[in-house]
C-alpha cells in the first residue's frame, strides 16, 4: 500500500478557549490578526491557531485568521516587512522554510531585519525514514550504501533544489563522505510519500509530522536530526549525532510582526506567549499540532532566528546556492 502522510491536520474548538482556566493569565487584549501565508488550512493556518489559544482572547473577539498566500510567504513578509497593512499590529506564521528563504534571499532586498521576530510556536526536527520494508534496518546500512553508491538510493523531499529536504539529503550525503552532487533526490508531491512499488527510498521529512506513521507501523525513522533525544513519543528514536553523524536539522515554528508595531503591544504579546506555554491549553493544541516544545519569546527568540538564518546562510553558500 502507498504510505500517505496529512498535512492538514485540524485543530478543535481549544484553538479559541482562554487559558483562564488553565493557567494564571486573565488579561484581556485586542485581538490582533494572524496573517496565514498560504492556503487555507495548511500550517500556518495551524500555527495561527495556536496563536489564538495562547493570546488570551475574549469569545466575542476571537484572533481573526486572514490568508496572505503567494510566493512561499514572500507576500506576507514584504507586506510587513515594508511597512504595509497590518504591519504595526498583526502577527504572521511563519516556519523553517520561511528562513530558509530569507537566508538564500528570495525576499531580497528585506531580509531577517525588516521584521521583529515575536515568539515560537513550537520546533520540529528533521528525520531520516524508510518504509517498514526498505532493505535499511538501521542507519549504518544506509549511510554505508550511500558512501558506496549513492545512486542507488532515491532520496525524496517535499521540495524541490535548494529547499528544507533538499538541504537535509544533501548535509546526509556530505555526512556519509559523499559529494552531496553525486545524490539521487527526487521532490514528492501531495500526500502520498512512498509508492507501493518503491521500498529503495528515503523520505527527509520532520519527525513530528511523521508521527501518525510510526504510530501505524509503516515506516521506521532511522535517525532524528536532533542536538539530542526528544521527549515522548520519541524518546526511542536515535539522534543522527549519537550514531556519529553530526547533522543537525530544526524546524522552527512561530511568529513574527512589523517593526511598526508598538514597543509595549510587542513586549505584552511576548509575554502573553511566555504564559501560555506551561498551560495544559496550549500543550495540548501544540501536541495536536505535531509539535515539539519551544518555550520562546521576545529578545531570546529574535536571537534564536538570527543564529538560524546565519547558519541556513552558511549552508546556502556551501552548497552553491548562493554566492559567497
Amino acid at each position: 500500500m502507498p504510505v500517505t502522510v496529512s498535512r492538514l491536520l485540524t485543530l478543535p474548538l481549544v484553538a479559541v478557549l482562554s487559558l483562564s482556566a488553565g493557567g494564571s493569565v486573565t488579561a484581556q487584549v485586542a485581538a490582533p490578526e494572524c496573517l496565514a501565508p498560504g492556503p487555507e488550512g495548511d500550517t500556518y493556518h495551524q500555527d495561527c491557531a495556536l496563536a489564538a489559544v495562547a493570546l488570551v482572547l475574549p469569545p466575542e473577539a476571537p484572533i481573526q485568521i486572514t490568508t496572505l498566500s503567494g510566493g512561499n510567504g514572500a507576500a506576507a513578509f514584504f507586506q510587513i516587512g515594508s511597512g504595509g497593512a497590518g504591519a504595526s499590529s498583526a502577527i504572521v506564521a511563519f516556519d523553517g522554510d520561511t528562513l530558509l528563504n530569507i537566508a538564500a534571499g528570495k525576499f531580497a532586498p528585506l531580509g531577517a531585519q525588516d521584521v521583529r521576530w515575536l515568539a515560537a510556536a513550537g520546533i520540529d526536527y528533521g528525520a531520516v525514514s524508510v518504509r517498514n520494508d526498505a532493505a535499511w534496518h538501521d542507519l549504518q546500512e544506509l549511510m554505508d550504501q550511500i558512501a558506496e553508491d549513492p545512486g542507488t538510493v532515491t532520496l525524496i523531499g517535499r521540495g524541490g533544489v535548494g529547499s528544507s529536504d533538499w538541504m537535509k539529503a544533501a548535509l546526509l550525503v556530505q555526512a556519509a563522505g559523499t559529494d552531496f552532487r553525486t545524490m539521487r533526490y527526487r521532490r514528492v508531491e501531495g500526500d502520498q510519500i512512498w509508492p507501493a512499488d518503491e521500498a529503495r527510498t528515503v523520505y527527509l521529512g520532520d519527525v513530528a509530522q511523521m508521527q501518525p506513521l510510526l504510530e501505524s507501523g509503516s515506516v521506521r525513522v532511522l535517525g532524528v536530526m536532533a542536538p539530542a533525544r526528544l521527549p515522548a513519543p520519541f524518546e526511542g528514536l536515535q539522534t543522527l549525532v549519537e550514531q556519529g553523524w553530526d547533522v543537525e536539522w530544526p524546524v522552527l515554528h512561530g511568529f513574527y510582526v512589523g517593526k511598526s508595531m508598538p514597543e509595549d503591544d510587542y513586549q505584552r504579546l511576548a509575554d502573553l506567549m511566555r504564559a501560555a506555554y506551561p498551560t495544559e491549553a496550549f500543550a495540548q493544541a501544540r501536541n495536536q499540532r505535531l509539535l515539539l516544545p519551544l518555550d520562546t519569546a521576545g529578545a531570546p527568540f529574535q536571537s534564536l532566528v538570527a543564529e538560524q538564518v546565519n547558519r541556513l546562510q552558511n549552508l546556502s553558500r556551501q552548497f552553491g546556492l548562493i554566492g559567497g
